[in-house]
């Protein structure tokens, strides 16, 4: 997802079609939801790699 969001602010034409101001709303929206999914143990993480250490 980390690499999809740095393709997305290197795509000049997306930049372009978007405009300025909702491409920058759209990315740092984008950006926060990235921040709060890494942020988040899942229950699988839980339990295969919590009870593995």
């Amino acid at each position: 997802m980390e690499e999809a969001l740095d393709r997305f602010i290197a795509c000049e034409p997306v930049r372009a079609l978007l405009g300025e101001d909702f491409f920058q709303t759209y990315l740092r929206v984008k950006s926060v939801e990235l921040d709060l999914f890494q942020s988040v143990v899942t229950s699988w993480e839980r339990d295969h790699l919590l009870l593995k250490v």
